[in-house]
């Protein structure tokens, strides 16, 4: 992923970092299906993050960097994910 510094945004900016709680332990109980969860995740925070006016800037495993023009966006972005997540994998 290569994001140009013109895409970011400028002056106050909001940054949103997030990371699967315990993946490791996930992908330890269920690593036939992690790679499934993993992909509906990226999807699920890349188009939460772009429909919040957030860029993504880095991706590190199941961890997310966001930047937003402002807070509001990138708490919504962030609460969206919450409500889609919360669920392991089924097996």
């Amino acid at each position: 992923m290569e994001v140009r510094v013109s895409d970011l945004p400028t002056g106050m900016v909001t940054f949103l970092f997030t990371d699967i709680e315990g993946s490791t332990r996930l992908w330890e109980r269920y690593p036939e299906d992690m790679p499934a969860a993993l992909q509906r995740h990226d999807s699920i925070m890349s188009a939460s993050i772009t429909n919040h006016a957030g860029v993504v800037f880095r991706t590190v495993g199941d961890a997310f960097f966001a930047a937003f023009s402002a807070a509001l966006p990138g708490r919504d972005a962030q609460s969206r994910h919450r409500a889609n997540g919360r669920r392991t994998p089924a097996r």
